[in-house]
């Protein structure tokens, strides 16, 4: 059976030899530079059954160290309010940089907590609150979502807060002070009290280890994460593409004095999620049929953006607001159409109209984007592009990718159906 401790040390034999190119230079002329021995959510990625398509992460404890500040509760971090423009006062200031992020930037489950429920609530209810949870990682698609929460977890104080509750306590295979916890049927939702008002069914099913919690709405989801983190079942750290995605993302070296803050990985059957374009021609309806078509055929003239195995969606961030950027990764089979990737990302994202920004990208949400950040290993070849994103709380790239707002992922001919080349 694995501990954290020994599942940390699978890190570096998961990542294999690894180089990173600049943009700046040809692809020939590369130079190798050691890879991060280190990744916090490849790590996390044991516990994801290698067939889980999709997976989102949230990094609080890089949040925390983002802004410089010590949060403890609710009361070192208060809403801002709703003017943008409205002076702030020093934990003011603090707070809009926590809850900006939080809402908008970073994937989270509601399993850990939220700015409505106090923290002594959910410590009564849970034996943890938001303030205690250092990472969190979110397997597989709803109703089938499991929750891996790393941070200040007690066992005996989980087991106490949900045994009351009502939960009926057996042992875990995930190690030898862990407890699974059980409570009504699976996926069952019927059970109206403040716990589940606040997590619905996700929480009822429970393991609790030292340092670590992992809860899902049946014993089937939960049971998958414990095969796949005790080396049962192959997990998602051990498939070659997944861990040079997950590596590339949070290596300290992309953009230096930044950290990745939040991350959604989609495998080869969700792809299509960003590779399938959301575009159509009701998101012009001011302009003439005869000028969409017109884009639509220039099109053609440009080159196409390759197929890409799998992606992944993120956020980077830096001490102050000037410093949040919106992070995408494609893996390609090698180095060359990773190159070629690049140059047209940098085009599009440069020409790209938002609906949801209601104008340009560039200019609207996004001050600026990065030069393509290259890297190669064991799994293929990956391009990144970084947007700056302007200090604005509605710049999110999860709205963008909920609204389906990422056309110039769109693989092949991308049509610019709303803006003028």
């Amino acid at each position: 059976m694995f501990t954290m401790r020994f599942l940390a040390s699978l890190v570096v034999a998961t990542l294999g030899a690894g180089v990173v190119w600049d943009s700046s230079a040809s692809v020939e002329a590369a130079t190798p530079t050691a890879t991060p021995s280190e990744s916090r959510l490849l790590r996390l990625l044991h516990f994801a059954q290698r067939d889980a398509e999709v997976v989102e992460y949230g990094n609080l404890l890089g949040l925390k160290q983002a802004i410089g500040a010590e949060v403890r509760s609710l009361d070192d971090v208060p809403v801002p309010p709703d003017d943008a423009e409205a002076p702030l006062t020093a934990r003011e200031e603090i707070g809009r940089a926590w809850w900006w992020d939080f809402w908008a930037q970073i994937p989270k489950p509601r399993t850990i907590g939220n700015n409505r429920v106090p923290a002594s609530e959910w410590d009564r209810l849970f034996g943890f609150n938001l303030f205690d949870v250092d990472d969190v990682l979110q397997v597989g698609d709803a109703p089938g979502t499991a929750s891996v929460i790393e941070g200040a977890i007690d066992p005996a104080m989980v087991s106490e807060r949900l045994t009351a509750s009502g939960f009926s306590r057996a042992l875990s295979p995930l190690d030898e002070a862990a407890g699974f916890y059980i409570r009504g049927d699976d996926y069952d939702n019927r059970v109206v009290d403040e716990l589940n008002r606040y997590t619905l069914n996700a929480f009822n099913r429970v393991v609790a280890s030292p340092g670590m919690l992992i809860a899902g709405p049946a014993t089937n989801v939960v049971s998958a994460s414990v095969r796949a983190a005790t080396g049962r079942e192959p997990s998602l750290a051990d498939d070659p593409e997944i861990a040079q995605l997950a590596t590339s993302m949070d290596d300290p070296t992309l953009l230096p004095g930044t950290s990745l803050l939040g991350a959604m990985l989609l495998g080869r059957g969700a792809v299509e999620r960003v590779a399938m374009s959301g575009s159509s021609l009701v998101s012009c309806p001011r302009e003439p049929f005869e000028q969409i078509q017109g884009r639509a055929e220039q099109a053609f003239t440009r080159p196409p953006l390759l197929p890409y195995s799998v992606a992944g969606l993120g956020y980077r961030r830096g001490h102050d607001l000037g410093e949040r950027y919106w992070l995408m990764t494609l893996l390609y089979p090698n180095e060359a159409a990773a190159s070629d990737a690049g140059a047209v990302l940098v085009d599009r994202i440069g020409r790209y109209y938002s609906r949801q920004a209601g104008g340009p990208l560039v200019g609207t949400y996004v001050e600026e984007v990065l030069p393509p950040v290259y890297r190669s290993g064991v799994g293929g070849a990956t391009v990144s592009v970084m947007l700056r994103a302007k200090p604005r709380r509605d710049a999110s790239w999860m709205l963008l990718f909920g609204q389906r707002d990422l056309g110039f992922l769109e693989v092949g001919q991308s049509a610019d159906l709303c803006r003028s080349a």
